[in-house]
C-alpha cells in the first residue's frame, strides 16, 4: 500500500477512536480553546468596542433627530413668517389704499371748501357792487332832482321876469331842460 493510503487509514482509525469531530479534522481540545478565546474576545469587544460605538451612534442619532426637529421648526417658522409677511403686505396695501382714498377725499373737500369760499366772496362782491350802484344811482337821482329844481327855479325866474304868456313859458322850460340834459 502506499503511504497515502496508510495515512488515510490511520486517520480513519483515529477518528473512530476520538469521535465525529476528529473525523472532520478538528481537534476537540483546540476547538474548545479557540471557542473560549472567541468568547473572551467577543466579551472584550462587547464591553470596550461595541458599547462605545453603539453609545456614540445613539448620540449621533439623537443629534440628527434634534437637527431634523430644529430644521422642521425652522421651516414652520419660515412658513409662519412668510404668511405674516403676506398678511402685513396686504394690510399695508389696504392702508395705502385707505390713505390715498382719505387724501383724495380731503383734497376734494378742500377744493369744495375753496370753491364755496370763492363763490361766497363773489356773492359778497356782487352784493357790495349792487349796493354801491344803488347808492350811486340814488346820488345821481338826487343830483338830477337838485338840478331839475334849480332849472325849475331858473325857468320860473325867467317867466316872472319876462312876464310872457303860457306858450312862451313852456318853450323856455323845454329849452332849459334840453340844455341841461346836453351838458
Amino acid at each position: 500500500m502506499s503511504v497515502e493510503a496508510g495515512t488515510t487509514q490511520e486517520a480513519s482509525i483515529e477518528a473512530k477512536e476520538t469521535g465525529g469531530i476528529a473525523a472532520l479534522g478538528i481537534n476537540g481540545g483546540m476547538f474548545f480553546a479557540q471557542l473560549l478565546n472567541f468568547i473572551v474576545v467577543l466579551l472584550i469587544f462587547w464591553k470596550w468596542v461595541y458599547r462605545p460605538i453603539v453609545t456614540m451612534l445613539d448620540r449621533r442619532t439623537e443629534t440628527i433627530e434634534k437637527s431634523l426637529k430644529q430644521a422642521k421648526e425652522i421651516d414652520e417658522r419660515l412658513l409662519k413668517l412668510d404668511t405674516e409677511r403676506t398678511t402685513v403686505l396686504a394690510q399695508a396695501q389696504q392702508e395705502a389704499v385707505e390713505l390715498l382714498s382719505r387724501t383724495h377725499a380731503e383734497a376734494e373737500s378742500q377744493h369744495q371748501a375753496t370753491m364755496a369760499k370763492a363763490k361766497e366772496e363773489v356773492r359778497r362782491l356782487i352784493t357790495e357792487g349792487k349796493a354801491q350802484l344803488i347808492k350811486e344811482k340814488e346820488f345821481m337821482i338826487k343830483e338830477t332832482r337838485d338840478e331839475i329844481a334849480a332849472l325849475a327855479i331858473e325857468v320860473a325866474k325867467k317867466v316872472v321876469q319876462e312876464n310872457i304868456d303860457k306858450t312862451r313859458s313852456q318853450v323856455l322850460a323845454k329849452e332849459t331842460i334840453e340844455t341841461m340834459l346836453d351838458v
